[in-house]
């Protein structure tokens, strides 16, 4: 836990806007976490739904 304490006061220090930095990154996240759930693809189609498609089509 010293290392954090550290880095906050060097922060202080240098007057770097922490709570900017971590907003800044926590909507990155979000974005990505947000991204990767639009991107699942639907679920395959059963062997069932298959047939009956494969059925359709030849039946047309």
């Amino acid at each position: 836990m010293r290392a954090a304490k550290v880095l906050r006061d060097a922060a202080r220090a240098y007057k770097v806007d922490v709570d900017a930095i971590y907003a800044s990154v926590k909507q990155e996240f979000a974005a990505k976490e947000k991204g990767k759930a639009s991107k699942k693809a639907a679920p395959k189609p059963t062997a069932k739904q298959l047939l009956k498609a494969a059925k359709n089509s030849v039946a047309a």
